[in-house]
């Protein structure tokens, strides 16, 4: 049966009140596409869309040279960050000519998560 306008309102405080009501809400980020790339480096503006239920104690972009790049990868850690905001990461020491995956990613107490992985080839 048809959800009544009431129930459809509870259901959406319900779920923009997820994080607050429990302890183990991940953030939900966007890694940017890349620009401003050249021949060593290239930069990213990525953005923390849902802040999560636990602190950011570090946040930034991790890369490499294959898919699904992780913080035990190549990153720029920006260390801590108060709310869900938009970010600007330098992806550096790179290779010319040489094709590189990249995420943006958020640690909490509760965890480490990544945003969506991009790709670019440096000059």
């Amino acid at each position: 049966s048809p959800i009544t306008q009431q129930e459809a309102k509870t259901t959406l405080q319900s779920s923009s009140n997820l994080a607050s009501n429990n302890p183990n809400v991940l953030p939900i980020l966007i890694t940017g596409a890349a620009n401003t790339i050249l021949a060593t480096s290239a930069l990213s503006t990525c953005t923390v869309m849902t802040y999560g239920s636990a602190n950011i104690t570090d946040h930034g972009i991790c890369w490499k040279t294959s898919a699904m790049p992780t913080i035990s990868d190549s990153v720029d850690s920006l260390g801590a960050l108060a709310t869900a905001s938009s970010f600007n990461t330098t992806l550096s020491g790179l290779t010319t000519g040489t094709t590189y995956y990249a995420r943006a990613y958020v640690t909490t107490a509760n965890g480490t998560s990544y945003g969506n992985e991009i790709t670019f080839t440096t000059l």
